[in-house]
């Protein structure tokens, strides 16, 4: 894992070659205990530094990977949290209407994944980004399976009683 952070760090790294090493790393991080390696590797800062780079399958494949490190991986979502990764991804999601849907529904699973059993990242969903009412505004424009994925998400935060 390390050498595929090492290239997706470096600014040369062409964009193939990018998107060649997000694929494999989205393999590794599927284990949880990899995926918990990801941080100290310093790999979680090299996603979330992806998540603005010009590419949109950058982008979007930064995302992913980024979900699928969390997924049910307190320990990774607490520190993408403290590393500001709910706003990186939520600015992905309702903000950058000019990236393809693909970018956006990559970078929804990815807010998903932070946000399922994980309250301290429920609440500040709420509280900073009225994320229920972006969601809501959403259904504007979008496909049906985009608005898919924020029911699902909505459903998910309702059924965790969040408060």
């Amino acid at each position: 894992m390390l050498e595929l952070l090492v290239l997706l760090g470096d600014i040369e790294t062409s964009h193939p070659e990018a998107l060649q090493a997000l694929e494999e790393l989205e393999y590794h991080v599927h284990q949880v205990d990899n995926a918990r390696e990801l941080d100290g590797l310093g790999g979680l800062v090299v996603l979330l530094r992806l998540l603005n780079a010009s590419s949109d399958e950058v982008r979007g494949m930064a995302a992913q990977v980024l979900g699928s490190a969390m997924q049910s991986n307190p320990p990774v979502q607490s520190e993408v949290l403290n590393y500001g990764g709910l706003d990186l991804l939520w600015a992905l999601v309702s903000n950058d209407r000019e990236s393809e849907e693909a970018v956006r529904k990559r970078a929804l699973f990815a807010v998903g994944s932070l946000l399922r059993r994980n309250p301290r990242a429920q609440h500040a969903f709420l509280a900073t980004h009225h994320g229920i009412d972006v969601l809501a505004r959403m259904f504007l424009g979008t496909s049906p399976q985009f608005q898919l994925r924020a029911v699902t998400l909505v459903t998910e935060l309702v059924s965790e009683e969040v408060r």
